[in-house]
């Protein structure tokens, strides 16, 4: 399969909206044509990446002005738009992303959660587009979109200097993060140097983890993190750093039941009540004080 954009629409290429559109062909292993579709609205549609996705289909990235025939909709200028595509080149969905500026998507590849990481370049601030660092309007940021397999927002980041940053190359690493690369005009902010001219720029990036907890504690509680003790049940937050050296964000749900008996002796896992001559009854503080069967002694040895 092979991908770009067209203004023809004549001799190989059956159909052709306007301006320019995004064009797949289909090739057999002698090159014959198999069959080739076009793409876009009645305005520019300019195609620059395609990956194959894990069920046979397409992903397809680039940039449009259009907002009619395949496209939906637009926030103004240019805007990423994404194309999916079936094995036998039907759109099975599509979606536009950026601002009011111009948003020109250049790389694309599907995630091991099944969703989409996309980078390109963005002169906006509004709309899809949080930020912008450039100190004028037409400057660029790298921009970096997360999306679901549905296409759905999930979350987006741009990344730069003060002047023009343009994002070429991105792919998902091992430990989960992600490796971009392009080109930089910038010193400021994101970038650290610059050598003159354009350089190469390379940046790795990692994403937040998010998990909850349910735990039950007797008298008090430690976060993973081990920076905070609570003696209150609550719901609370702790962030750790995770593999890919991001944060791990927690969100903990607590129980915390009273010590019983505080006056307890513990050796190892022998515990022995202070208390003489009396009845006695072990139970299980994170576990809604269960008596535990046959624990009748003074001495209690734990299993865990």
């Amino acid at each position: 399969l092979a991908a770009g954009y067209t203004y023809s629409s004549d001799y190989n290429v059956s159909e052709n909206y306007g301006a320019v559109d995004y064009w797949l062909i289909k090739l057999d292993a002698t090159g014959s044509l198999l069959w080739e579709q076009n793409y876009g609205g009645t305005d520019n549609d300019r195609l620059y990446d395609l990956q194959t996705t894990s069920d046979g289909g397409y992903i397809a990235i680039g940039y449009s002005a259009s907002v009619n025939v395949d496209v939906y909709d637009t926030y103004g200028g240019n805007d990423y738009w994404v194309l999916k595509l079936r094995p036998t080149g039907v759109v099975e969905w599509e979606q536009n992303f950026g601002g009011s500026n111009s948003d020109r998507g250049r790389a694309i590849q599907q995630t091991s959660d099944g969703g989409y990481i996309a980078l390109g370049y963005s002169r906006s601030t509004d709309h899809d587009v949080s930020g912008n660092y450039g100190s004028r309007s037409a400057t660029d940021d790298y921009w970096v979109v997360k999306m679901d397999d549905k296409g759905k927002l999930e979350w987006e980041q741009n990344y730069g200097g003060r002047d023009n940053d343009y994002g070429f190359s991105i792919l998902e690493t091992e430990n989960g993060g992600y490796i971009a690369s392009g080109a930089t005009l910038s010193e400021g902010y994101d970038v650290s140097v610059n050598h003159g001219g354009y350089d190469a720029w390379v940046i790795g990036l990692c994403t937040p983890t998010y998990s909850e907890m349910n735990v039950t504690a007797c008298g008090s509680y430690t976060v993973p993190g081990g920076d905070t003790t609570y003696t209150q049940s609550g719901t609370y937050t702790d962030v750790i750093t995770n593999r890919a050296g991001c944060d791990s964000v927690i969100t903990l749900h607590l129980t915390v039941n009273p010590d019983v008996e505080a006056s307890v002796i513990q050796n190892g896992p022998v515990l022995q009540a202070e208390t003489f001559d009396a009845n006695y009854q072990w139970g299980t503080c994170d576990n809604g004080f269960k008596p535990v069967a046959g624990a009748l002694e003074q001495t209690f040895t734990a299993d865990s």
